[in-house]
């Protein structure tokens, strides 16, 4: 014989009650909370890891593109700084998070065509001479 109750759902932030609802948290804040957890268990991971994954999407888009790409990880020293301004990498932010850039765009990705750069100033440099990203960053911080 069923009951004619209402299910009762709980929230999943804080196991609140919620009876007949169709949500899965009891407010705002328990979402955000709740979504603030799955993206620091994505975003928590190693420098390590981090220039990895970033070698692998490079060697993607370069078969994607018909680019060469003959480089491994022993070909680009790995560090904790951008090679052009010098700031620290933080893989949990995504500007400081560490990115390949191509010097000469016109090759592949080759030994000594490329440099371990925060992605904040490869988004500043897009398809200008690094000289002017330098030179803009040199003045913003004086």
């Amino acid at each position: 014989m069923e009951s004619d109750l209402p299910a009762v759902v709980m929230c999943q932030e804080c196991d609140a009650q919620l009876e007949g609802m169709q949500v899965r948290y009891c407010s705002p804040a328990c979402r955000l909370r709740a979504r603030g957890k799955r993206r620091n268990r994505i975003t928590s991971r190693s420098l390590a890891t981090c220039f990895t994954q970033v070698l692998s999407c490079a060697k993607y888009r370069a078969r994607q593109r018909g680019i060469e790409y003959t480089i491994v990880r022993a070909d680009i020293p790995s560090t904790t700084h951008c090679a052009r301004t010098g700031i620290e990498f933080r893989p949990e932010d995504p500007l400081r998070c560490p990115s390949l850039d191509r010097i000469a765009n016109t090759s592949g990705y080759i030994a000594g065509n490329v440099e371990w750069v925060c992605s904040g100033y490869k988004l500043l440099k897009c398809d200008r001479p690094s000289y002017l990203v330098t030179k803009f960053l040199e003045d913003v911080s004086s």
